[in-house]
């Protein structure tokens, strides 16, 4: 049956006996007891209910600007509508949507791909254009979805050359996790940036969006070895053994935030404050200034020394390899798996990576890193932990100004005078941090006679 026709129903029958008419209007099944047993009246009150249903009414297409711009409650509308503004009203906005044919989406598709757009952004285009028709033609106020015959492999794209990734060292790493900014009101977020380098590196390759989702109460605080984490992307979990590195500066920045029980670890890095810059762009710039590509003047970074071949295609890439982005941690993560000589089916549980067919489910228990894929990154967590304890004594003294000379005693929790209890854990409470809040050092366990 043609779609838009008005249904004609049918009859079934109900567990109490009783017909009942079934029919389908605008993509919603409805139903509706009759309320007879028998067949014969149930015909007769189908029959009636056609005759007395609204015939569908006539009415003028309405243009594709304003069936693009109707309300819709997707997450993604605003970029949705920016690619319209950008891309397609300009040709087809004016157009009633029974005037659009196949003709016009491709050459609108064919322009972007001689503008050299990327793959993706085509391809979204598309499927927004689609997602605009598709409910038209499905109540019948257009005869045909124009998109339905465009396949995206069938586009004339150029062939990509698949580009090198540019991934850092470990002495590259630890490098920049010792560095700390020369202007004390960025010192936090630089420090917040370490964080997740680290944590990355050293806790199943995270991405960027899983580690700005880590939350403090799924951290085992009990003996602070084991972490559970949220893939953003497919919503499962897996909780990982933590590192002497990672579990060095959690258990400090835990210490220094006041012992929160839950929250979201980086509360200032969840990307409601931030301007238009990305996380790629600011790792690159805080390279740039470690490494003395620019200096700090006093007052503004000016250019410093030459960068070497290496730094530049880190910064900038090539023609054959791209610049250094957040996954690159990830994939040195990925790497020094490969070196330990980690099974491969052991590394994909390891770094939640897997296809339809080899994907596993995650088994509950934790998954230990490897000694030998650990890397010699404690020193520079000690930095980082330095760096923190710094910006909690900036913002005391601040706020004892505030103050105006009235003293505030600053509480110790119980919390951590309990991680003594577990040497294996109280000992990695870096001295500094227990001598700013006040914590009385780890008594060493004596040995029985």
């Amino acid at each position: 049956m043609p779609r838009g026709r008005p249904p004609t129903g049918g009859l079934i029958r109900l567990k109490n006996g009783n017909f009942a008419l079934r029919w389908t209007e605008l993509g919603v099944r409805r139903q509706v007891d009759l309320g007879t047993p028998s067949r014969h009246e149930a015909e007769r009150q189908r029959a009636e209910a056609l005759l007395s249903a609204p015939k569908p009414r006539s009415h003028e297409p309405p243009t594709f600007a304003a069936a693009a711009n109707a309300p819709s409650n997707i997450r993604t509308i605003k970029e949705r509508r920016s690619r319209f503004d950008r891309f397609v009203l300009p040709a087809i906005g004016a157009l009633p949507v029974d005037q659009v044919t196949t003709e016009h989406v491709r050459d609108i598709l064919l322009a972007l791909i001689a503008k050299g757009l990327s793959r993706s952004t085509v391809v979204h285009v598309l499927h927004d254009v689609s997602a605009v028709l598709a409910p038209l033609f499905d109540v019948g106020v257009i005869p045909a979805n124009p998109c339905a015959r465009i396949h995206p492999k069938r586009l004339p794209f150029p062939k990509v050359v698949e580009k090198k990734r540019m991934v850092l060292t470990d002495a590259e790493l630890d490098q920049y996790l010792r560095w700390r900014h020369p202007v004390d009101a960025h010192a936090e977020a630089l420090a917040d940036r370490q964080g997740v380098a680290l944590l990355a590196r050293h806790v199943g390759g995270l991405r960027i969006s899983d580690a700005l989702a880590l939350d403090w109460g799924w951290i085992n605080q009990a003996s602070w070895q084991e972490l559970t984490i949220l893939n953003i992307k497919t919503r499962k979990t897996r909780t990982l053994e933590l590192t002497l590195a990672a579990c060095t500066y959690l258990v400090s920045r835990w210490a220094l935030r006041g012992c929160p029980s839950q929250g979201v670890i980086f509360p200032a890095c969840d990307g409601s404050a931030r301007g238009k810059t990305s996380w790629a762009k600011a790792l690159r710039k805080d390279l740039a200034r470690c490494w003395g590509l620019e200096v700090w003047d006093g007052v503004r970074w000016v250019p410093g020394r030459a960068p070497t071949q290496r730094e530049r295609l880190l910064l900038h890439g090539d023609a054959l390899r791209s610049r250094l982005d957040w996954h690159s941690f990830r994939r040195l993560y990925v790497r020094a798996l490969a070196d330990d000589g980690v099974p491969e089916q052991a590394a994909r549980q390891l770094t939640s990576h897997g296809s339809a067919l080899v994907h596993q489910v995650y088994l509950p228990e934790a998954r230990a890193l490897p000694e030998g894929a650990q890397g010699n990154l404690g020193a520079a967590a000690a930095a980082i932990t330095g760096t923190l304890v710094q910006i909690e004594k900036a913002k005391k003294a601040k706020s004892l100004r505030k103050l105006r000379g009235r003293t505030r005693i600053r509480t110790v929790d119980h919390r951590l005078v309990s991680l003594d209890e577990h040497p294996e854990t109280g000992s990695i409470i870096p001295q500094e941090v227990r001598d700013f809040l006040g914590v009385p050092a780890a008594e060493t366990p004596k040995k029985k006679a």
